[in-house]
């Protein structure tokens, strides 16, 4: 626990007490604590056993966690505005952690709904609950805007209607077009906007420009990457591939590039149970799936390092060497979209696209935690979206005049279903099918794929048009949101070092 202002040993940092390491509360990620068991619902649902899956979530079944990391920020905070002279800088500090202090709080809303709904609690009760969290939930995550909604709706039709459809993909056309029914129950068509702004162009000169750039500004870092590669072939020959272990092991040297002394305490981790290599905020470090694939080359291990290494974790180390902590753990301010999370996660993306050879489309990916969450928004159930979402994806994918068979259905409904147990992540699924009347909710937090590709490929294209190479390598001093002009004056004023 936080020690009291009394106790604190003066000479010690006062980044120290608000850093994730010591304070992991500082570094809450909200989706850590919905996890559930619905993967092994998948089958039932899939082949129309239940019309919703009926989650268990053990880590919402006992909030007493919450309830003392809440009291724990709630300390830091008050150490923050005992210690920090300048009060300017306590505020900031303060409106960080008190984002985090807001997400517990929804974690345990959800709790409380998830309780109500499994105890069959009266409607108003349960439907007072359902609207709390959703108002609560919207303010930390946003809603979908409609204006993006249309644009991604529209590039779906846009593309389906350019392909030429084999009677089988005819079908699931005229299913999202008309509307269709699943088990007597009717699911809605697909909006069709009238008119819609285009998504951002990939092959944007903008793109290549800022590829360029950030790959000089990266030199050391590939040639580290070549370098441990051909180390690699040479002990183990040429068919080497990175395993999670080695993945590990040259990442971390690479941060050593980045924070020589390791002041930062970013580090790199190996996680037994994961399957994915990402950056975890709570823990300051990229964690390794040690279930995930090999890395065949040198290329792409320096590629994704450039996403989690360079990205997210670059912006950490330089952030934290502000002397403005939370430009190290994440930016949080009172403002309409108050957090630095978005931007950072299309940056990322982006950066990591734009110095590789890949050809990136707007596809189901990309759109769909988007669509989906719209459609909820719209009224449609779990169900509901999942019948038209794995219709789009696969429509999507499909080369003219190909035929859709039995494996392209079953793969397309698999992936549809985890997306969409993200987006209800935390929420009673089948809320609908006891109280019919309440509307259902979700959990916004992925509207941020989408509209930080969105953010992030528009302010690259802006700093394009002054080819203002200074500020696009500014992005990385810092996890702030540039399109938030509070955020970046912060960064203007307490960045200027670095």
């Amino acid at each position: 626990m936080i020690q009291t202002t009394e106790q604190i040993n003066t000479s010690r940092p006062l980044e120290y007490d608000i850093s994730p390491r010591s304070l992991p509360e500082a570094g809450f990620q909200s989706y850590e604590m919905l996890k559930s068991n619905t993967s092994s619902q998948k089958e039932s649902f899939i082949s129309g056993m239940v019309r919703n899956p009926e989650p268990t979530y053990p880590y919402l079944e006992s909030l007493a966690q919450m309830d003392a990391g809440i009291l724990r920020l709630y300390d830091a905070i008050e150490t923050v505005k005992n210690l920090e002279p300048d009060e300017e800088k306590a505020s900031i500090v303060a409106a960080s952690l008190e984002f985090r202090i807001a997400e517990m709080e929804y974690v345990k809303l959800l709790g409380r709904l998830d309780f109500a709904v499994k105890e069959r609690l009266p409607e108003d009760k349960v439907r007072e609950l359902a609207d709390e969290v959703r108002t609560v939930g919207e303010q930390l995550y946003g809603i979908p805007n409609p204006e993006i909604r249309d644009a991604a709706v529209a590039e779906v039709w846009s593309q389906l209607d350019g392909k030429q459809l084999s009677s089988s993909a005819q079908r699931l056309y005229d299913d999202l077009h008309n509307g269709f029914s699943w088990n007597g129950s009717e699911i809605a068509p697909l909006s069709r906007p009238e008119s819609a702004k285009s998504l951002p162009d990939f092959n944007h000169p903008s793109l290549a420009w800022a590829g360029e750039i950030i790959l000089e500004d990266s030199s050391e870092l590939e040639a580290y990457f070549n370098e441990w590669w051909a180390d690699k072939v040479a002990e183990y020959g040429e068919d080497y591939a990175a395993y999670p272990e080695d993945i590990v092991e040259a990442y971390r040297g690479a941060f050593k590039l980045l924070d020589p002394e390791g002041r930062s305490g970013v580090d790199v981790i190996l996680d037994p149970e994961a399957s994915a290599l990402s950056w975890e905020s709570s823990l300051m470090a990229i964690k390794v799936g040690k279930k995930r694939a090999p890395i065949c080359s040198a290329a792409t291990l320096f590629q994704k390092y450039l996403h989690e290494g360079k990205g997210h974790g670059g912006r950490a180390i330089s952030g934290l060497s502000s002397g403005l902590s939370v430009l190290g753990t994440g930016l949080y301010t009172n403002t309409v979209r108050p957090d630095y999370l978005t931007f950072e996660e299309g940056l990322c993306t982006t950066i990591e696209e734009v110095v590789s050879e890949s050809d990136p489309q707007w596809d189901g990916a990309k759109l769909g935690h988007y669509i989906n969450i719209s459609l909820v928004a719209d009224g449609a159930d779990f169900r509901a979206t999942f019948e038209t979402a794995w219709r789009y994806r696969l429509l999507m994918k499909l080369k003219d005049g190909q035929d859709v068979t039995d494996d392209m259905v079953a793969k397309e409904q698999g992936v549809a279903y985890t997306a969409l147990v993200r987006i209800f992540r935390g929420t009673p699924m089948n809320m609908g099918e006891s109280y019919p009347d309440i509307p259902p909710v979700t959990f916004n937090k992925d509207l941020a794929y989408l509209n930080g590709r969105i953010l992030a490929m528009n302010h690259i294209a802006k700093l394009h048009e002054t080819e203002d190479s200074a500020g696009l390598m500014r992005l990385f001093v810092a996890k702030y949101d540039p399109t938030v002009p509070e955020q970046q004056e912060i960064v203007d004023k307490y960045c200027s070092a670095v």
